[in-house]
């Protein structure tokens, strides 16, 4: 598979605009909540304080952003935020990372709960998840799998899909790294971009979009 998108259902896509990719990604998401959940089954409560990949987040901190974000409308999120934003006077990643703290108390089986949970909700719901939900869902799902040394069996088709997403829209030094390049995933046979080959794993490619990860080494 050499080009991603073969897999997915794309509209007129803009650059940097995740949400003209359509299509219903529920069963991936799904997918992968219940891979993070089976990593919190076998994880300790100690390591869930362990630094993530994100700047100045924890594994349960990354854990709590994944259950506020999921539990959430575009339009709540926005209007929470909005809320955070203006009465406590902090910019919104700031008011994105306290609501992630918040969600992210507890204990490793009370957080698997919670996953547990937020996989019932969405699939009584019947709600459409986004590609937005789908990345939410595999980078952080790629984060604390890194953070806690455990392997995560992301499907291809998703981490492709994100890829695709997050090359569109990656932070100005991330997109100085990928810029005439082909990123190329090893173990998941697909491939984003154009140019020079930039291999690595679907995790280390991903996460290297997402700004959380450094450039794969040869």
């Amino acid at each position: 598979m050499s080009d991603v998108s073969k897999f997915l259902p794309l509209s007129q896509r803009g650059s940097g605009d995740e949400s003209n990719v359509s299509g219903d990604w529920s069963s991936h998401v799904d997918a992968s909540l219940a891979l993070i959940a089976h990593i919190l089954h076998t994880a300790d409560d100690t390591s869930l304080d362990l630094p993530a990949q994100g700047t100045g987040y924890r594994v349960r901190d990354t854990v709590g952003h994944l259950v506020w974000r999921l539990s959430l409308s575009r339009r709540a999120r926005l209007n929470a935020v909005a809320t955070t934003m203006i009465s406590s006077r902090c910019s919104a990643a700031s008011a994105v990372r306290n609501f992630s703290v918040g969600a992210g108390e507890g204990s490793a089986l009370q957080l698997e709960h919670k996953l547990s949970a937020l996989r019932a909700a969405r699939a009584s719901s019947g709600v459409r998840a986004p590609i937005g939900d789908l990345v939410c869902a595999v980078v952080d799902g790629y984060d604390i799998a890194q953070s806690l040394n455990r392997p995560i069996a992301t499907d291809p088709v998703a981490s492709g899909a994100v890829a695709l997403a997050k090359s569109t829209g990656a932070s100005t030094p991330v997109r100085a790294v990928i810029r005439g390049r082909t990123l190329v995933a090893s173990d998941a046979q697909w491939s984003v971009g154009h140019g020079p080959a930039l291999s690595g794993t679907a995790q280390q490619l991903v996460l290297l979009l997402a700004g959380r990860g450094p450039v794969p080494s040869a």
